[in-house]
């Protein structure tokens, strides 16, 4: 009871005085996240939207603070089955990924979306649909997961497996004709993979073997054999970009060092769009 008295009049306090400060420091982070924490501490959710946002509007919000919004709002009342909150927490999931490209973001939102599709709840399934406009999000996060994170050379390789498991699924689903379709849209995911540089290529290289063994197994040496052509460039890639990340390694981020690589980069983009 006294710690609850004692935030707010913290609170009250650091509201009247809120004003003048914000008037002379505008963009000061710190200000806003002691507004934001004593808010927390006492609360008072629709204050602290409208703080969050206040914030949001002038500054660079962190991964941590998006995560600790989207985490508040997930824990009011039967919000997963509220279309109205849940769209706000779709948006806050797409504010954040559109402020950077952050793999952990990225995998909290396919996360989210992962467990809306698989709840149990018929009213949660029904109000997902409404919110994220169709039954079909959780294959739409996870698309858009993919192709933002995969330029990412060492940490894009924790998403694209679930992309590829999401399809390969479906196919096991699927009968005729729309299988076969699936197979070649995931052998094209494949392909598209392999040219691209990455830390997990070998990985990828020998998931193809599995998905090839398991649906063209009359085609396996063919298969490889296009499919290692592809792959035999993309390795010629890889061993130059791991000389560049040992060199990040061992120099602990230098800027001279990431400056080298970013200039490797551009270079290779004016090749390959895809490249960095």
């Amino acid at each position: 009871m006294e710690s609850e008295l004692d935030d707010l009049n913290s609170l009250d306090a650091f509201l009247k005085a809120l004003p003048e400060k914000l008037e002379k420091t505008p963009y000061d982070y710190n200000l806003y996240t002691q507004w934001i924490q004593l808010l927390r501490a006492v609360g008072d959710i629709d204050s602290l939207r409208s703080a969050r946002q206040h914030m949001c509007a002038r500054l660079a919000v962190s991964n941590d603070l998006f995560l600790e919004w989207i985490a508040d709002e997930e824990a009011q009342p039967d919000a997963l089955s509220d279309e109205l909150v849940l769209k706000n927490i779709i948006d806050l999931f797409r504010m954040a990924v559109h402020e950077r490209v952050s793999l952990i973001m990225w995998q909290r939102y396919v996360d989210f979306a992962a467990g809306l599709a698989h709840s149990h709840d018929e009213d949660v399934k029904k109000a997902a649909s409404a919110a994220f406009d169709g039954p079909d999000y959780l294959f739409s996060v996870l698309q858009q997961a993919v192709n933002a994170t995969s330029a990412h050379y060492l940490q894009s390789q924790a998403l694209w497996p679930q992309y590829c498991d999401y399809i390969a699924l479906e196919i096991k689903r699927a009968e005729g004709s729309h299988r076969d379709k699936l197979v070649d849209q995931l052998r094209n995911v494949f392909f598209e993979r392999l040219a691209q540089p990455h830390a997990g290529l070998e990985d990828t290289f020998a998931m193809y073997s599995e998905f090839t063994t398991r649906y063209n197994e009359a085609e396996y040496e063919q298969r490889m054999i296009e499919a290692n052509k592809v792959a035999s460039d993309t390795r010629t890639r890889c061993t130059q970009r791991n000389a560049f990340e040992d060199d990040l390694v061992a120099s602990n981020g230098s800027w001279s060092d990431y400056a080298r690589y970013i200039d490797k980069l551009v270079q290779d983009n004016a090749n390959s769009p895809k490249e960095v």
